[in-house]
C-alpha cells in the first residue's frame, strides 16, 4: 500500500474511532446470541465489549447517539483492521518489524504487569537505608573558566600568558573579562559532576575535579581554543533525611517490584517454552 493510502486510510480509521459506535442492536442480535461477538473475521471474534468503549466514546464526543450508516461504517473499519492485523501476521511483520515488535513487546509486558501493593513504611526504610547511595545528593562543584578561542598556537600563546600572570597575583575574576566568550557559556554556580561534563566535556570535567580549591589548570586544549579552569567551591555529597526523600524512594520500591514481577513472568515464559542455543556465540 502506497504511503498516501496508508494516511488516508489511518484518517479515516482515526475519524471514525473517535466519532463513532452504535450498531443497530437487531443488526447483531443473531451473532451475538449466546457470544461477545457481533463479529468474526476468518474465525477471530471482533467483541461487543470492544465495540461499546468505541460506542460511548462515540456518544460522549458527538452528545447523540450515531446514526446506522456510520454504526455499520465502524464495523466495517473493526473489520478491515483485523484483515490487516491478520495480513501483518502472515507476512511476518511480527518478527521482522522492530517497531511492530517493540509496540507487541511493549503491550505484553503492560498486560502482564501488575500494580504492586503498597509498601510498609519498614519496607520503605529498609530501602533507604540499603541503597541509601541512590538517594543522596551528589556532590556539586562551582568552576570558573578563561577561555581563549581561535588557531591553537595562538590561544595557547595567550592562556600560558594568563597563566604567568595568575602566578604573579592577577585575579582570575580580571582574566576573565579578557578572554572570549564560550556557548554554553559556564554558570557561575554549583553544579553535580555530570552537568558540569555536559559543559566543559567529560576529560576537562574529571580533570577540574581533580584540582585542590582555588587551583588554576594547565592549559586544556579542545577544537575550539584553549581553557584555563579554576575550582572555587565544592559541596560535599550529602545524605538527607528519609522524610525529605520519601516519595523518591517510594517510586523506586515501585520500580523495582514492578521489575522483580516482571522478571518472574519472563522465567515462567522461558520455564514452558523450548529453547536451544548453539554452544558458542561470538
Amino acid at each position: 500500500m502506497q504511503r498516501s493510502a496508508v494516511i488516508w486510510f489511518l484518517g479515516v480509521c482515526i475519524g471514525l474511532f473517535a466519532a463513532a459506535a452504535g450498531i443497530l442492536r437487531e443488526d447483531f442480535e443473531a451473532l451475538r446470541a449466546g457470544s461477545n461477538a457481533i463479529a468474526e473475521v476468518n474465525g477471530v471474534a471482533i467483541h461487543h465489549d470492544t465495540y461499546r468503549r468505541l460506542l460511548n466514546a462515540l456518544e460522549t464526543d458527538l452528545s447523540q447517539a450515531p446514526d446506522p450508516n456510520q454504526a455499520r461504517m465502524v464495523l466495517d473499519r473493526l473489520i478491515d483492521e483485523e484483515l490487516l492485523v491478520q495480513r501483518g501476521v502472515e507476512l511476518g511483520l511480527v518478527r521482522s518489524d522492530r517497531r511492530v515488535r517493540a509496540d507487541l513487546v511493549s503491550a505484553v509486558i503492560a498486560a502482564a504487569t501488575v500494580d504492586p501493593a503498597e509498601p510498609s513504611e519498614a519496607e520503605l526504610l529498609a530501602l533507604f537505608q540499603r541503597e541509601a547511595g541512590r538517594f543522596a545528593e551528589h556532590a556539586r562543584y562551582r568552576v570558573q573558566q578563561i577561555y581563549f578561542r581561535g588557531a591553537s598556537d595562538v590561544a595557547m600563546q595567550r592562556a600560558v600568558e594568563a597563566r604567568r600572570q595568575l602566578g604573579s597575583g592577577q585575579s582570575f575574576e580580571t582574566l576573565m573579562s579578557q578572554g572570549d566568550d564560550v556557548l554554553p557559556a559556564l554558570p557561575n554556580r554549583l553544579l553535580p559532576a555530570t552537568k558540569l561534563a555536559e559543559y566543559l566535556g567529560a576529560t576537562r570535567a574529571a580533570i577540574v575535579l581533580e584540582l585542590d580549591l582555588n587551583e588554576i589548570s594547565l592549559p586544556l586544549r579542545d577544537a575550539r581554543g584553549v581553557a584555563l579552569l579554576r575550582l572555587v567551591e565544592k559541596q560535599a555529597e550529602m545524605q538527607p533525611d528519609f522524610a525529605a526523600v520519601r516519595e523518591q524512594v517510594r517510586s523506586e520500591w515501585r520500580r523495582q517490584a514492578e521489575d522483580r514481577a516482571l522478571r518472574e513472568y519472563v522465567d515462567e515464559l522461558r520455564r514452558r517454552a523450548e529453547i536451544r542455543t548453539v554452544p558458542k556465540v561470538d
